[in-house]
């Protein structure tokens, strides 16, 4: 009886625990409104994947997939893959932020740009297109007005 009683005293907590975790959700993708203006294009409302450190938005448009904001933390003193350091640099989204366009994960038809904000250590937001309508100089554009006006909430 005593076994079953802590069991489900743990389980309590557990659930307590878990009700008070808030998982990012489409409630902290940037808006549809917001990215069709700086894409100067139409886009569906967002559908999202969340988990304590991951966060996908994706955007359909018309004919399908328009593009997806994916964004990612490490732990501090996570080593870091520096995926950006093969890679086309991007200066206008300050050091870190480079063209993935054509990596394995992107789209073969559309631009991907990796932004690593240095002011937020272990931060990574890809933003990548999936249409030739929306090309690498629109998601620089797109990225540049994400990270000044919604910052992501994941866990560090």
């Amino acid at each position: 009886m005593t076994a079953v009683l802590v069991m489900l005293i743990l389980v309590l907590a557990v659930g307590v625990v878990l009700r008070d975790t808030r998982l990012p959700g489409t409630r902290d993708c940037p808006s549809a409104a917001f990215v069709g203006a700086a894409l100067a294009m139409a886009v569906g409302a967002p559908s999202s994947t969340g988990e304590p450190n991951f966060l996908a938005c994706s955007y359909p448009a018309r004919g399908g997939r328009a593009l997806s904001i994916d964004a990612s933390s490490n732990p501090p003193g996570t080593p870091s893959s520096a995926p950006c350091r093969a890679r086309p640099a991007i200066p206008a989204l300050g050091r870190g932020a480079c063209d993935m366009s054509g990596t394995s994960g992107t789209s073969r038809q559309g631009a991907s740009v990796l932004v690593q904000p240095a002011s937020e250590p272990g931060l990574e937001i890809q933003f990548t297109s999936y249409t030739a309508r929306i090309p690498l100089a629109k998601l620089e554009a797109l990225a540049a007005k994400t990270l000044e006006t919604h910052p992501l909430p994941l866990a560090r």
